[in-house]
């Protein structure tokens, strides 16, 4: 909370630090959120930048030079990791994680808005992997549409970061046994 001066920041936090205390950590977000020109201008300018950073854009339907550029680096990174596992008789799998904006419906549809919904895909970083995986006769297991299916009924998601929780970790172990399970 701002204050003109010392005392109105003495003030402010007098009456603050009460209120946090007896708050869970929500509605200290809830409190920052109303009355922190920071965290405010974090949530509304520098999450929506981080949106739009070029290495999110691979969720474009047309990629950009320099995401293509990239991609076909790590094409060939995954080839020589495919070359290797060969060498010594292992078979290379890829397993295509999700992210949770893929997942969740209200994320997808913010960051589908930004660019337009009609140039972005939610699953082409997946298409991309399986492709490759066709063209070279590598295993891809694309988990999307068992995340999709299962997040609406649970979360699958850390709200803090995005990375999976423990559901999100048995859906993901769930669908590669099956691939194990039926392939060997």
């Amino acid at each position: 909370y701002y204050g003109v001066d010392g005392q109105n920041r003495l003030r402010s936090a007098r009456r603050v630090l009460p209120l946090l205390k007896n708050k869970t950590i929500g509605g200290v977000y809830d409190f920052l959120l109303t009355n922190s020109h920071l965290l405010v201008f974090v949530k509304t300018t520098i999450s929506k930048r981080l949106l739009t950073y070029y290495s999110n854009r691979l969720f474009h339907i047309q990629l950009n030079p320099k995401i293509g550029n990239q991609w076909q680096i790590d094409k060939n990174l995954l080839l020589a990791i495919n070359n290797i596992a060969d060498k010594y008789q292992i078979q290379f799998i890829i397993v295509v994680m999700p992210v949770n904006f893929q997942i969740d419906d209200n994320l997808w549809e913010k960051y589908s808005s930004l660019f337009g919904p009609d140039k972005v895909s939610r699953t082409k970083p997946n298409d991309l992997l399986k492709e490759f995986g066709r063209k070279y006769d590598i295993t891809v297991i694309d988990i999307y549409d068992a995340f999709h299916n299962e997040y609406k009924q649970k979360p699958l998601f850390l709200r803090i970061d995005g990375h999976f929780n423990p559901e999100g970790h048995k859906v993901a172990a769930e669908e590669i046994y099956k691939y194990i399970e039926v392939y060997n």
